[in-house]
């Protein structure tokens, strides 16, 4: 019954994103980014702990994780690869975050 009329499909198509198209105008979206804002509560006692922690200690950088793999299918675990890998950690290690 659908197919046999088209252009209802494209009406009711092209009337729903005019209206969420107009939600959305009218109350954006907001992303959060922020590890602590996505999983803890304001407020509570992780966020006050994490506050003084980065007030006393400084901010606390989460590590990031390098998956690496070798081209052409071969093993990681060969001494060319990890002596790639190496070199990166090296230089990695070397930089300076300033914030």
């Amino acid at each position: 019954r659908v197919g046999a009329n088209p252009w209802f499909v494209v009406l009711a198509s092209v009337l729903c994103t005019v209206v969420l198209g107009g939600v959305l105008l009218v109350r954006p979206l907001s992303l959060l980014t922020d590890p602590v804002d996505l999983w803890a509560q304001p407020g509570s006692r992780s966020v006050r702990d994490k506050a003084l922690f980065d007030r006393d200690f400084g901010p606390f950088w989460r590590t990031q994780m390098l998956i690496v793999r070798a081209r052409g299918g071969r093993g990681a675990v060969q001494y060319e690869v990890l002596r790639d890998v190496l070199e990166w950690q090296l230089v990695a290690e070397g930089m300076k975050v300033v914030c």
